[in-house]
């Protein structure tokens, strides 16, 4: 397409700290990148990697994510936050696959740390599936909070975007994560959210403090 004079674009959300990189990897990438001759990119990180690939900064642009806010909030059947469900009986809320690269174990050591310094805790809803489920409970159990840790399951996106209607906070602490839509997701319904730096939303949609 590129030899006929057409323009190609790559759409991409891969950052250059998602894992380890090895350069002779990189130096194939690069190649397969020659037919392209620009790129929507899903966060300034992921722009740097496509530039380090070879595609003309001039050329990328951001925002590859994008979602329509009234299908969310329809799908929760409630107002977004602070209006909606009391801000008391709000809890924290993750939406994640249950596997290693979305860091579950680490959120519910601070999740117990949470717990024993509060005096009225709130509960901590997890919304997923995956092989790691049967390993989170026992540490749930280990560290005693099962009884205030939910497991939801594998959820719909009307059910994930009711979830979120009812939370206080989105807790996303992954090790590798390309972008995190969900961030989107829980800003239109008002929610604030705690993440990993290795997320690629924090580079345009979060905001310390605010």
């Amino acid at each position: 397409l590129r030899l006929l004079g057409r323009r190609t674009l790559i759409m991409s959300d891969s950052k250059f700290d998602d894992y380890t990189r090895y350069l002779w990897r990189e130096v194939g990438k690069r190649m397969m990148m020659s037919p392209y001759t620009g790129g929507i990119a899903a966060s300034l990180r992921c722009a740097d990697y496509l530039r380090f690939l070879g595609i003309d900064q001039r050329n990328i642009r951001l925002d590859a994510y994008a979602i329509v806010p009234e299908r969310v909030r329809e799908a929760a059947g409630a107002a977004p936050a602070p209006d909606g469900v009391p801000f008391a009986e709000r809890n924290f809320v993750c939406v994640a696959r249950l596997v290693t690269k979305k860091n579950h174990l680490v959120l519910l050591d601070a999740y117990a740390r949470y717990r024993n310094d509060t005096a009225t805790p709130r509960r901590l809803i997890l919304c997923g599936s995956g092989p790691m489920e049967a390993e989170i409970r026992v540490h749930m159990d280990r560290l005693g909070i099962a009884d205030m840790v939910d497991i939801r399951g594998n959820l719909s996106a009307a059910e994930v975007a009711h979830e979120l209607s009812r939370g206080l906070c989105l807790m996303l602490p992954s090790i590798s994560e390309q972008f995190g839509i969900v961030v989107i997701e829980a800003q239109v319904m008002g929610l604030p959210t705690i993440l990993s730096l290795n997320c690629g939303a924090r580079d345009t949609q979060i905001d310390s403090g605010v």
